[in-house]
């Protein structure tokens, strides 16, 4: 059966067989309203998800403001990867920023079919890099880049989130205020 997460699992490599082995897993379907939790700060994330429309951002709760940190956009995966792997209470929440139906599996049968599965520790592997990948970037981003570089480097790795995340999230993640990410956006035209 073709659906939106065989598909991406097709466009990343794997075969037939092996999309429904690891599409088996992702049992239920929830629809998150705007400004819905998809999982809330102190809490244990014991899910994985899968977008399937819509997106969902990545929050800090600070004293001053409300941090963003990612944006996961359609066809991508969900979860508070830190509290996922430890079994930890988790420092961020993740929140719709739009109308999103998300596809979920459970921690519990991820982890039955990782012990199974070479095809999944191979995902899982992959997508673990890919995430340290991303991390150590925004890092360095944050720490040697100016805003204007930030931004030059967000349109030229991440040209989604242009299209589709709304501004006031692209300046978080940047670590800057809304009107200056104006003032870059006039000053490059």
């Amino acid at each position: 059966m073709e659906t939106p997460l065989n598909n991406y699992l097709a466009n990343i490599g794997l075969t037939e067989s092996q999309s429904e082995i690891l599409g088996s897993i992702f049992k239920e379907s929830i629809l998150l309203e705007k400004g819905g939790f998809f999982h809330k700060k102190n809490q244990i994330c014991r899910k994985l998800g899968f977008i399937v429309k819509g997106m969902c951002r990545y929050y800090y709760d600070t004293e001053k403001d409300e941090v963003t940190r990612w944006v996961s956009l359609k066809n991508e995966f969900v979860t508070s990867l830190h509290s996922f792997i430890s079994q930890d209470k988790s420092q961020e929440y993740i929140q719709a920023i739009q109308p999103t139906e998300i596809l979920i599996a459970t921690r519990q049968d991820w982890e039955d079919l990782y012990k199974e599965e070479e095809v999944v520790r191979q995902i899982w592997a992959r997508n673990i890099e890919d995430n340290y990948l991303g991390m150590e970037n925004r890092v360095r981003n944050l720490i040697a880049m100016t805003a204007e570089e930030r931004y030059q480097w967000m349109l030229k790795n991440q040209p989604k989130f242009n299209q589709f995340v709304p501004d006031k999230y692209i300046a978080s993640m940047l670590g800057i205020e809304p009107r200056h990410l104006s003032r870059i956006r006039a000053k490059r035209k």
